[in-house]
């Protein structure tokens, strides 16, 4: 017998973005997951530490995604400005195929 909340079980087809680059300090290697499961919100994953978050463009400003990317504190800004051009919401993305 299981005892727990049932709360959802959904297949999806996502659309998945694998993408390496390096700073002068680091290199990152991030896979961002866009679905339509969270909102519009990108599954950001740094393949390195197999961290991650969720992510839209009105967090990049605002949330903690850095510490959790492990992303060099010189290297925020370049990250931030990185991730604005790449962020997208899955139906914006899907409209381009």
């Amino acid at each position: 017998m299981m005892n727990f909340d049932y709360l959802y079980d959904e297949t999806e087809r996502p659309l998945t973005r694998y993408v390496s680059f390096a700073t002068q300090n680091k290199r990152y290697d991030l896979a961002m997951v866009y679905t339509r499961h969270f909102n519009g919100k990108t599954l950001v994953i740094s393949l390195q530490n197999l961290q991650g978050g969720l992510i839209a463009q009105e967090d990049i400003d605002h949330a903690d995604w850095a510490k959790a990317l492990q992303i060099d504190p010189d290297d925020v800004e370049i990250v931030k400005e990185f991730l604005r051009s790449r962020l997208y919401s899955i139906d914006r993305l899907m409209d381009q195929y």
